[in-house]
């Protein structure tokens, strides 16, 4: 029987990657236009591993509420129970309840980096998610209890020395709940997973630099198989503004 090396199919893939990156990087002078290349690189990196349940997009996050997320580089989301909402010039909108993770696309790790992702984070989570009883295979199941969204940052290289070290720790340990990222990646450095304990005090997984793409994907596909399957929206709450008074 054949045998297929699943890791030196990642590993390739990681350098293909890498090397889009930086040629975006290198030969893109307009500091919007490179983000943009490298963000976009990123989402056809997340979308080509994961299974077509998961959707990855730019968009801005809103709640039954009309309150709106900053606009997320990546967003994975479902739409299955939380169908999307629209487009409009070029901006898609997605429900709260379809968001399993959030990521900011960045070209390096720096403090400033990812107190900024921090903060895009922290914009998804604190808005309101609603949960309705749905019918699964024939049968009626009531609303499922809410899972916290995965929040990350993505990047080519890291500022720091080590690039995933002391530094990285001191900037995500003591964030609020709201703030905290659970996954990181420098793709020329390696990934980080980081775990928090009751007080937020942060731990940190590193992988190493030549597995740093292998192991985000990895990790990811751990966090999402771990929370199954989103929240079924409240479509009343929702639309509770069409209603007549």
């Amino acid at each position: 029987m054949e045998k297929v090396e699943i890791a030196r199919l990642l590993l390739h893939r990681q350098a293909e990657l890498a090397t889009r990156l930086g040629a975006a990087r290198d030969s893109i002078g307009h500091p919007a236009l490179k983000g943009s290349a490298s963000e976009g690189e990123w989402r056809s990196a997340l979308q080509g591993f994961l299974p077509d349940r998961y959707h990855v997009e730019a968009a801005v996050v809103v709640d039954c509420d009309g309150n709106a997320s900053d606009q997320i580089d990546v967003v994975i989301f479902d739409q299955h129970h939380s169908p999307t909402l629209f487009r409009m010039e070029d901006v898609l909108y997605v429900t709260a309840e379809s968001v399993y993770a959030v990521f900011e696309v960045k070209q390096d790790l720096s403090l400033e980096h990812v107190r900024y992702a921090m903060k895009k984070a922290a914009s998804v989570r604190k808005l309101r998610r609603t949960s309705a009883p749905m019918v699964c295979a024939g049968e009626p199941v009531s609303e499922r209890a809410l899972f916290p969204i995965v929040a990350g940052i993505l990047a080519s290289s890291s500022t720091w020395n080590p690039p995933l070290g002391e530094p990285l720790r001191d900037a995500l340990d003591g964030a609020p709940e709201e703030e905290q990222l659970q996954l990181g990646c420098s793709l020329n450095d390696g990934a980080f997973e980081a775990n928090y304990d009751a007080e937020s005090a942060v731990s940190l997984e590193v992988s190493k630099p030549e597995a740093s793409l292998m192991s985000l994907l990895l990790k990811l596909f751990e966090h999402l198989a771990q929370k199954g399957t989103v929240p079924a929206i409240d479509l009343r709450a929702y639309g509770r503004e069409l209603n007549a008074t």
